[in-house]
């Protein structure tokens, strides 16, 4: 649709782009903006004067939708949908504020490469932890009787497993603690992107 003009044509537009809502919540949404329209003519403003105070239908919508999809994802315990939800806020508020993107991309670049860097010593430590303990534990007891030789092996690679393991607890941790993080900063560059509207 071209540039709305009218209070109906805006309304109209936001109701369509909000479609991906609950009717519930788009119904709301729409009674606020159209209780703000109201307030605002009989403070003497124009349509003309509310509208171009709102913003486009498309990136209030786009707020609004951002919004919804971090809500979720602050409630949600799969780092999956967390993951992937991170991905679309940040496509939406880059859709909003396209200069927002230098802010943004920075912090969660530095934050997925830490991660990463984490998780890729995690498995260089894992495999040099299971390598060293199953190679130690065989080698001090040559000359044992064999069950002690086996035993000593079997009890060296479930003290590397365990220890493998425990490095990949503490990453996922520390990745969903991360992530916890990114969300909560990209819940306060969207409330700071809608304050300044």
């Amino acid at each position: 649709m071209g540039r709305v003009e009218t209070k109906k044509e805006y309304l109209a537009e936001l109701g369509r782009k909000l479609a991906r809502l609950p009717e519930s919540e788009r119904a709301e949404i729409l009674r606020d903006h159209e209780e703000h329209f109201s307030d605002a003519l009989a403070a003497g403003k124009s349509e003309a004067q509310i509208i171009e105070g709102l913003g486009s239908p498309e990136s209030l919508a786009q707020g609004y939708l951002a919004g919804r999809i971090l809500e979720q994802a602050e409630k949600s315990s799969s780092v999956g949908f967390r993951l992937v939800s991170v991905g679309r806020v940040l496509k939406a508020l880059v859709i909003l504020a396209p200069l927002n993107f230098f802010v943004l991309i920075g912090p969660v670049f530095f934050g997925g490469g830490l991660l990463g860097l984490g998780w890729y010593l995690s498995g260089v430590l894992g495999k040099v932890v299971l390598t060293i303990s199953s190679s130690v534990i065989t080698g001090s007891v040559l000359g044992a009787p064999e069950y002690l030789s086996r035993l000593s092996m079997v009890l060296g690679g479930l003290s590397g497993v365990f220890a493998v393991l425990a490095m990949i607890s503490i990453m996922a941790l520390l990745t969903s603690g991360a992530l916890s993080l990114v969300l909560r900063y990209l819940r306060w560059n969207l409330k700071f992107f809608q304050e300044g509207k």
